[in-house]
Order: structure tokens, then C-alpha cells, then sequence
């Protein structure tokens, strides 16, 4: 199983990076709204705010001109997400804007991932149902989402102490007998299954 990469053209030092953007704002209020909070405006407006600001943020940093999404295709895929209704449901509301919040995520994948552990959306491939190929460099034991983030890569070196006795209260062990940074292990809060198909 090959690991996910980006493509290049969106890790090149010239695209920002970002904490938040306007549109990723525009989705928490729509999803803020779906739940019945209080915000002003509609779900829907908020909704079709966070496609546009997301569809703009591509022009904007990472699409070449001859690539850019004009106005009317920005339209016609808001319109065609629209003709299903898709936000007339608190279920469905979470779907779709999780859904699209998972797209403008692909710039940020800690994001996207962190999304879709907190919201449950979008419903993704099951990856253990993919093939596997023997020239791929595949390190896991098995091909689950990840559930947890590992320890960064040089904590062991200077930190030594703490790091092997964190992993070891991981409780995961190789078939070696070696303590593992294992990004499989849940979270004492980590109680759900996330969705696949």
C-alpha cells in the first residue's frame, strides 16, 4: 500500500500555509447552525460561502491560470451539491459540509484528518480493502485510519527516557518485543469506529 502524498504543486515553499481560513470559518458556522446555535444567517448561506472562499483559496494560492475555476463552474457545482438538499437534515448538514471541509483540507492534511476524527465525515475507503502491491514501502502493521499522531520523529534522541516510557505505556508491542509508537492505539477518549466503506 502506497502512503498518500500530495501532489507536489501544493508543497512547494511558495503556498501558504494556514491555521484557519475564511472558508474553513464559513463551515463551522454552517455546521454551528445546522445543530440549531446561534448564528446569524442560514446554514445554507454559510454553506455556499465555505465552497466559494474554498474554491477561491485554490485560485488564489495554488492553481495556475490555465487551471483556475472560473465563476459559473463555482456555481453549477454549488448548485448541483444544492439540487439534493443535502442540509435539510442535521445528519445530512454534518456530511455535507464536513465533506467539503475535508476538500479544502487537502492542502492541510493534519487538518483533513483531524476533521474527520471530529466530525465523523467524510465517509472514506476502507483502506484494508485495497490492494497491496510488494514493491510498495508499507512500515504498519495494518492499513487502518490512523487514530492517533506518533511522538515526532526526533523525541527519541532527545528525550529518550520519557519517550520509551510513553511508548511503553502504549501498551504496543512488535513481534520483536519492541515498545511501538503504534498510531493505531486509541486515545483514552478515541470511543468510536469512524465510518468506511
Amino acid at each position: 500500500m502506497l502512503r498518500p502524498m500530495l501532489n507536489i504543486d501544493f508543497e512547494m515553499p511558495d503556498r501558504p500555509g494556514t491555521l484557519i481560513n475564511y472558508a474553513e470559518v464559513e463551515f463551522l458556522l454552517a455546521e454551528a447552525k445546522s445543530k440549531g446555535w446561534n448564528v446569524n444567517g442560514t446554514t445554507e448561506e454559510h454553506f455556499q460561502a465555505g465552497v466559494r472562499a474554498a474554491m477561491q483559496w485554490l485560485n488564489n494560492h495554488y492553481l495556475d491560470d490555465a487551471l483556475k475555476i472560473a465563476d459559473d463552474e463555482v456555481d453549477a457545482y454549488i448548485n448541483h451539491i444544492m439540487a439534493t438538499n443535502p442540509l435539510a437534515t442535521e445528519a445530512g448538514a454534518r456530511e455535507a459540509i464536513n465533506t467539503q471541509a475535508w476538500i479544502l483540507h487537502m492542502m492541510n492534511p493534519s487538518e483533513a484528518w483531524a476533521n474527520l476524527r471530529r466530525s465523523d465525515f467524510p465517509v472514506i475507503l476502507d483502506r484494508t480493502k485495497l490492494p497491496t502491491w510488494n514493491w510498495a514501502v508499507d512500515d504498519r502493521n495494518h492499513l487502518e485510519t490512523p487514530t492517533r499522531l506518533r511522538y515526532p520523529s526526533l523525541e527519541g534522541r532527545y528525550n529518550k527516557a520519557n519517550y520509551e516510557e510513553a511508548v511503553k505505556r502504549l501498551g504496543t508491542v512488535n513481534d520483536k518485543g519492541e515498545n511501538v509508537d503504534d498510531w493505531h492505539h486509541r486515545l483514552w477518549w478515541d470511543t468510536a469506529d469512524i465510518h468506511v466503506k
